[in-house]
């Protein structure tokens, strides 16, 4: 990009034209210079100018090894942000995902897109990939606690440190795990990202992380157990009865009593609840009422 911005136009039009350009990945895991003010590297931080000028129609994304410093540095001089957290190392951190996501929404006051890149390879540290649970919970806890956008990472060790992402399918449950998962992020995606603003769903167990949304008349609750053991939480709905749909095991049913529903859940299970709010027993207004 640097070499070309004599002609910025006739280098990059083949990819522009394309119609699958996405956003400019600007580098992989910058680090901010030893200034005591979280300063970008100067070759980053030119390299973002120059590709703005060159098009100004897609976003700039940087992705970083999650810490205050680099986040504090690099977030504002692109236009989305995220970190690589590993599915796992030594062994899975089931709070990893969500301190990172976190630590991105503080800086970015949710005034930027977050998308957050997850990394299910192999590791000879551990000599294993992450099993079927942490890759499911890594992804549901990165949506949970603020990301807009889930991507996989691999790299080519060829004998290195790890495999590229493919090698997962050696790993029959674990790649399975992260398909199933991935087809439920994509078929609920308008609710994940649904801008209206819901009644809160609330739980009197802060090891169990709660998300609320509210899409096209149903009230959703994704549930998560952030803890590698089982743990129970009582969820407080706005409404008084209903019968909730579990829309990760659809058979799944769960009555709503005078406000409230008692949940068991397994370590580290996600669950996604949702409700109907246009029926007369649950009409949306009692909701808004109950929001206001």
């Amino acid at each position: 990009i640097q070499n070309e911005m004599t002609e910025p136009s006739k280098f990059w039009r083949p990819i522009l034209d394309d119609g699958t350009m996405l956003a400019f990945y600007v580098h992989d895991e910058p680090r901010a210079t030893e200034d005591p003010k979280p300063t970008p590297s100067p070759n980053v931080a030119r390299r973002t100018r120059n590709i703005r000028a060159m098009d100004p129609y897609h976003p700039t994304y940087v992705c970083l090894i999650p810490s205050w410093k680099d986040t504090c540095a690099f977030a504002p001089i692109v236009d989305i942000v995220g970190h690589d957290p590993y599915a796992s190392y030594l062994a899975y951190n089931s709070r990893y995902v969500a301190q990172s996501t976190r630590m991105l929404r503080a800086v970015t006051e949710r005034r930027q897109p977050i998308w957050q890149v997850l990394q299910p390879f192999y590791f000879r540290a551990s000599r294993e990939h992450p099993g079927p649970s942490d890759i499911r919970h890594s992804i549901w806890s990165a949506i949970i606690h603020g990301a807009n956008g889930i991507g996989l990472w691999g790299v080519t060790g060829g004998g290195g440190l790890s495999e590229d992402i493919r090698g997962i399918t050696t790993q029959r449950p674990a790649f399975e795990s992260l398909l199933r998962t991935v087809q439920d992020v994509r078929r609920l995606a308008p609710v994940i990202l649904s801008t209206s603003s819901p009644p809160r769903v609330t739980g009197d167990n802060v090891r169990v992380a709660i998300m609320t949304r509210l899409h096209a008349g149903r009230l959703y609750a994704f549930v998560l157990n952030m803890r590698t053991g089982p743990e129970r939480v009582v969820l407080q709905w706005p409404l008084a009865n209903g019968i909730l749909h579990d829309e990760l095991a659809s058979q799944r049913r769960v009555p709503i009593r005078q406000g409230t529903c008692q949940l068991r859940q397994a370590p580290q299970e996600a669950l996604i609840l949702s409700v109907d709010t246009t029926g007369p027993s649950t009409p949306l207004s009692q909701l808004r009422r109950a929001q206001n």
